[in-house]
This record gives structure tokens, sequence and C-alpha cells, in this order.
């Protein structure tokens, strides 16, 4: 469970990048074909089209952190989706680092150490919902 200063840091990055969510999501995703370029043919659009989608979910969970629960449904989905797709627990430990560095590129000053610890386990969170789905 994530502690009430760790959402408020998450939270007040996420007002950082929501206004630059179009090149926040096209920098993660091409950061994420330079690292791992086989993972490429996994995506059937355009990096601009999986960003918005990308930034579309994150404010989904952003919204929800004081109810991770209620979104367990979703995040599950989301999960069997993309195993689907051929996504194994190995992709989502480089999503997990390209998309908190990204974040914290978009953010500046605004990621600090309790924002990046609160966005680690965030997704930690997510990416064990994900995998069990």
């Amino acid at each position: 469970m994530l502690t009430k200063d760790e959402i408020f840091a998450i939270r007040s990055t996420w007002l950082a990048v929501a206004g630059e969510r179009d090149r926040t999501g096209e920098l993660f995703y091409e950061e994420l074909f330079k690292r791992a370029p086989q993972v490429r043919p996994m995506f059937s659009s355009s990096p601009k089209i999986q960003g918005r989608k990308l930034m579309e979910t994150l404010a989904i969970v952003v919204d929800g952190l004081d109810n991770l629960d209620g979104l367990v449904p979703t995040i599950r989905d989301l999960g069997r989706f993309h195993a689907n797709l051929g996504a194994t627990a190995e992709h989502y430990h480089l999503v997990g680092e390209v998309l908190i560095e990204t974040i914290a590129r978009v953010a500046g000053p605004n990621m600090t150490p309790t924002a990046r610890l609160g966005w680690q386990r965030a997704y930690a969170i997510v990416a064990r919902i994900m995998l069990s789905a």
C-alpha cells in the first residue's frame, strides 16, 4: 500500500507531466524501443498513439491511487491484453525503469525522492496485478 505522502508526491509529479502528456508518451516509447527494439512489433500503433494510450492509463491509475482495489479488474484486463501480446516479467521490469526515468525527465525538480519511491511502488503494485492476470 502507498503512503499518503507517496500518493501526494505522485499526484504532484503527475500534474507536472500531465501538461506534457503527448511529449511524455512519445519520449517513453522512443526510449523503450531504443533499449529494446525487439518489443516494437508488439505495438501496432505509432509511438504517438501508444503514448496517448499510456498517458490515459496512467491518469486512471493516478486518479485511483486512494483505492487501488477498485482498479484491480481494469488492471487485470490490461494484464491479460499484454500477456496476449507476449509481455513477460522482464518486459515489465524494463517498462518500469523507462517509465519512471521518462516521468522524472519531464517532471524535472517535481520528481522528489518521495515521488520517485511512490512511482516505483505504484508501478510494482500495478505490474504485479497485471502479471497475475
